[in-house]
């Protein structure tokens, strides 16, 4: 690992500092709203050192994507999903019932999955058509809109509803990791 340039470590200071302060207003019963003001504001200065626009992640584009607020539980779900197992089979009754007992980090991904694809509407369902691959690769998934995306996991959720385990599935082939990896990129 690199170590960090001097105004990343300029950067990195302040957000440290301004972090510290937050939990030592908190630890003393302090003025947390004052400390928060100082994170946001040493965020702000971090963000507009590399150019990025913190405003722009909390609007919609011209196009209707939606805003990053709505994507983030998924992005969110992702990363833990990079060190933790959605779920695990068990058994019941002397190994004779078999099921998948899920995360509960997995079934609030499902939640949420649901909740973005209803408002959606069918946006994104033209661009799936009936005969979308099961297992896309990264390239069918390239030219696929937001929508389209989470209209995909979408599916994947109603999958597991009929056939428990397909979630499961879908997570150990990586095409749930995949989705998501694209999602992240239309943002």
């Amino acid at each position: 690992m690199t170590s960090p340039k001097p105004d990343e470590r300029e950067d990195l200071m302040a957000l440290e500092s301004a972090l510290l302060a937050l939990r030592e207003a908190q630890d003393r019963g302090g003025d947390a709203l004052e400390a928060l003001r100082r994170a946001s504001a040493a965020l702000r200065l971090a963000a507009k050192r590399r150019g990025i626009r913190l405003e722009a992640l909390e609007t919609a584009d011209p196009s209707g994507a939606a805003p990053a607020s709505e994507d983030a539980p998924l992005l969110a779900y992702g990363r833990w999903l990079a060190s933790h197992a959605a779920g695990a089979w068990r058994s019941a009754s002397e190994d004779r019932i078999y099921f998948v007992e899920y995360a509960r980090e997995t079934v609030d991904f499902w939640n949420a999955v649901e909740r973005l694809s209803r408002g959606l509407g069918s946006a994104g369902e033209a661009e799936l058509g009936e005969r979308f691959p099961t297992y896309p690769s990264a390239a069918e998934l390239e030219p696929l809109s937001r929508a389209a995306l989470v209209k995909l996991l979408a599916r994947i959720v109603r999958a597991e509803r009929l056939r428990d385990g397909a979630f499961l599935s879908a997570v150990e082939s990586g095409v749930v990791g995949r989705i998501l990896e694209a999602l992240a990129g239309r943002l």
